[in-house]
């Protein structure tokens, strides 16, 4: 992962990449810093996570981002301020978070975190497929998995996969990234779940998951504390 922050003001460039390395400890990755939007779109440089100071004079962190933007469209732009004011303006990048640098110490670890949930959720999970063997399948794809006799359905957003994997085998290998094993026959994706009794699980997708009544209030705390994650990001 590579970490670009620019601003203008040498206080809050240093207090962000100490936050930054602080968080990540020995995991640091490279973080470079840029006085202004003119070095850092000059740099030409790829980056994962690029905070920017949205007041800078000349080329603002809106126009660079966009700038930026425009080349590296999968990058994901945090935008620092001081002024509540321009957090409305963020919608004009896409900006992934609007963080207040005098909250830089609490917000910048919560950002990093939501972050690196979401390149988990861009992985995949490898599994062979009836018919078509070793496959990967995107983890963010899957709705459900449910039993299928002897083999497994893997229900994604697209279309079913017959797999001869194990329910067991799969819920350890998702359950890091929001999948909830809510009856012996289904395994779910929390983010994919619109709404849910005690008895059934309706997907957004419209599909229909099932509930074990013993499994309803376990489930229901993971669920709101996905809900959670989601509406900070």
């Amino acid at each position: 992962m590579k970490i670009a922050i620019v601003d203008d003001d040498i206080f809050w460039r240093q207090k962000a990449e100490y936050v930054i390395d602080s968080f990540l400890g020995i995991d640091v990755p490279s973080v470079d810093t840029y006085a202004n939007g003119e070095s850092f779109l000059h740099a030409d440089t790829f980056y994962d996570l690029v905070f920017m100071d949205i007041e800078m004079e000349r080329v603002d962190g809106l126009s660079a981002s966009k700038t930026y933007k425009e080349k590296y469209p999968d990058v994901y732009v945090i935008l620092l301020t001081t002024h509540t004011e321009w957090v409305t303006k963020g919608y004009e990048v896409n900006a992934f978070r609007y963080i207040f640098k005098e909250h830089m110490s609490q917000k910048i670890p919560e950002a990093l975190r939501d972050y690196q949930m979401i390149v988990e959720k861009e992985r995949t999970v490898t599994v062979n497929v009836v018919g078509l063997g070793e496959m990967p399948i995107h983890i963010k794809n899957i709705v459900y998995i449910t039993t299928d006799r002897r083999n497994i359905r893997i229900h994604t957003k697209t279309k079913d996969y017959i797999s001869s994997a194990g329910m067991q085998e799969m819920e350890d290998e998702l359950a890091p990234y929001g999948f909830f094993r809510t009856h012996k026959s289904f395994l779910v994706n929390i983010c994919e779940v619109d709404a849910f009794d005690k008895r059934d699980i309706w997907m957004k997708d419209k599909s229909i998951a099932y509930m074990s009544s013993r499994k309803y209030a376990e489930f229901k705390v993971a669920y709101l504390e996905e809900k959670m994650k989601m509406s900070n990001g």
